[in-house]
């Protein structure tokens, strides 16, 4: 089932917008989402968005950034697509023990959102992005 489906425009202030407006969404469809859920969720969001926007469509106002999330039973799957090349991702380790990686400027979302324990998938210029709603409420103790 779509929750949310939008096409924004190539500003960071676009997806600070769109963030807010997906945030207010899930925390109404499931008020049992704590605080933990809902900072992973904001997170993944905001790097993604921004990514799509910055290195996809290189802030283009004539490019949009397409965002669809859906609920596929306990799952909560994230889609963004550009309007860019694409990215190719190596299968470089991420330590989150390595200060040095930890504390850089750049290139340290995609490793955040993998030690985050998201799914991550890239497939040329589409990011998705699958939640296990079940499993975090079991992580984050709300969940029997």
């Amino acid at each position: 089932m779509v929750v949310y489906e939008k096409s924004i425009e190539s500003s960071f202030q676009a997806v600070d917008d769109a963030v807010g407006e997906i945030l207010n969404i899930l925390t109404a469809k499931w008020p049992w989402l704590n605080k933990k859920i809902v900072f992973k969720i904001n997170f993944l969001l905001r790097e993604l968005l921004n990514n799509a926007v910055e290195h996809g469509n290189k802030f283009s106002l004539e490019k949009k950034v397409m965002c669809r999330i859906l609920q596929d039973g306990n799952y909560l799957i994230l889609e963004v697509k550009d309007e860019g090349d694409g990215i190719i991702l190596s299968n470089q380790t991420f330590d989150s023990d390595d200060a040095d990686i930890l504390l850089r400027d750049r290139k340290r979302g995609f490793p955040l959102l993998i030690e985050m324990a998201f799914r991550v998938d890239v497939a040329g210029n589409q990011v998705n992005v699958i939640l296990d709603l079940d499993q975090e409420e079991i992580e984050n103790g709300t969940k029997d």
